[in-house]
Order: C-alpha cells, then sequence, then structure tokens
C-alpha cells in the first residue's frame, strides 16, 4: 500500500482494512456443513487452501492448530516439481496433525502420483505418527473416502489445481 499509494495515513489504513477483509475462494477457506449433492451428506467442516509452498503449508498448519481442527483428515496432493527440501519440516508439521491421510494426483501433468507422495513424505518424516493411509486415483475418489469420516474436519490441500476441482465436484 506504502508503495503503491500515494496517499495519506488514513486512507492508506482504510484501503488496508478493507483488505484484510477480502476472502479467497480456496485459500484458507473453512467452510462448515458442507453439503455434497451427488450423496446427499455434509462435511460438517472443511478447510480448503491450496498450499503448494513451505509458507503456505506452516500457514495451514498455524490455521489448524489456532482454529481446533485436531484431529482431521487430509486430502493432499501436489506436484511432482514442488516436491523439494524446502517442503520437509512444514509437511512434517501439517502431516503430523492428521489422523488420516487420502493421497491423491492432482488434475495436472505435472502430478506426482500417491506413491511418490508417500514416499517423499515417509522420506522427509511426515509419517512418523503413522497416520491412517489411503490411496486413491482422483479428487472425486479422496471426497467418496473423507465421507467416512466427515464428522471430523477434512482439509484438502497441496494445489490450487486440487482445491479448484474440489469445489467444482461439490458444486456439482
Amino acid at each position: 500500500m506504502q508503495v503503491l499509494f500515494n496517499e495519506d495515513r488514513l486512507k492508506k489504513q482504510i484501503w488496508f482494512e478493507a483488505v484484510k477483509k477480502i476472502k479467497l475462494a480456496g485459500r484458507l477457506d473453512l467452510r462448515q456443513n458442507v453439503t455434497w449433492s451427488k450423496h446427499s451428506l455434509d462435511f460438517k467442516t472443511m478447510l480448503l487452501d491450496g498450499a503448494h509452498n513451505g509458507d503456505a503449508l506452516m500457514a495451514l498448519s498455524e490455521y489448524i492448530s489456532k482454529n481446533n481442527l485436531i484431529p482431521f483428515t487430509l486430502i493432499l496432493g501436489m506436484a511432482s516439481d514442488k516436491l523439494n527440501d524446502t517442503l520437509w519440516s512444514p509437511l512434517v508439521e501439517l502431516c503430523s496433525q492428521a489422523e488420516k491421510l487420502i493421497i491423491t494426483p492432482i488434475p495436472s501433468p505435472r502430478t506426482a502420483s500417491p506413491e511418490m507422495m508417500e514416499y517423499f513424505l515417509d522420506e522427509c518424516g511426515a509419517l512418523a505418527h503413522s497416520p491412517e493411509i489411503k490411496y486413491v486415483s482422483s479428487a472425486e475418489d479422496a471426497l467418496e473416502v473423507a465421507l467416512d469420516y466427515r464428522e471430523q474436519p477434512v482439509v484438502v490441500a497441496g494445489s490450487i489445481y486440487l482445491v479448484g476441482l474440489v469445489l467444482q465436484i461439490l458444486e456439482n
């Protein structure tokens, strides 16, 4: 704001307060009673976040803790080119809070396979607490599995492509 707008302090503060209220779908997007009309069932609590880098994954973990969403079921899918050692600590933080982990490919040619994701998570120590792990072949299949755990929070993360597809599936 300071760099972009040459205005007085009061006007900048008004703009700053307005920007703080902006909510982006799929970014720390906490929803209650999310109905999946295909099954006429609700997920009690769903958190959608396209977190795909270290900072975003850490912010997601902090948000989960701050909002008492533990234990939760994590639907995770990422691009293979994002899997590097800068994600180790953030993924350990996120996955260590998950009771169940549903690993799915993302709708992109860059997707990491569920097997590749599990190998990466195991290598970085994110699976040390031995969560229940399920592989699925699509975002829709991930939601199908998550229906069994719909009374506890479901967190969808790892790729904005995955979050967008989940939102599309739920809205249809």
